[in-house]
């Protein structure tokens, strides 16, 4: 799913260029390149500066005696230890795991996490 909502826009943005270029050929070898070297930049990036506190976890689950934690690109979803529910795996493709939230606010995740 992650790859899906980073590849529409960049799919998207060569269409464009694409369409609005005279030389069809050579503006998608243009954008061809650039999408290639903005993706390795981002890959370089996480690669080499991705560290210390300003870290950008991809994916982690933290459970202690007070709640538990799932964070996706460092958004948090927190269940305390009081409204904590319990936990399912459905057993379909794609396995999704789901965290259960008395107030309603259940936390899925995939297999894959």
């Amino acid at each position: 799913m992650h790859a899906l909502v980073y590849a529409v826009p960049q799919l998207s943005a060569v269409a464009l260029i694409v369409t609005l270029s005279d030389d069809s050929l050579a503006s998608l070898w243009q954008s061809a390149v650039m999408l290639l070297g903005f993706n390795l930049a981002v890959a370089l990036w996480l690669l080499l500066f991705n560290s210390g506190a300003g870290r950008v976890e991809p994916f982690s689950v933290v459970i202690n005696h007070n709640h538990r934690t799932v964070t996706e690109f460092g958004r948090k979803r927190i269940i305390e230890r009081q409204h904590f529910g319990g936990c399912n795996i459905n057993s379909g493709y794609r396995k999704q795991i789901r965290l259960y939230n008395h107030n309603g606010r259940d936390i899925h995740f995939s297999d894959y996490a």
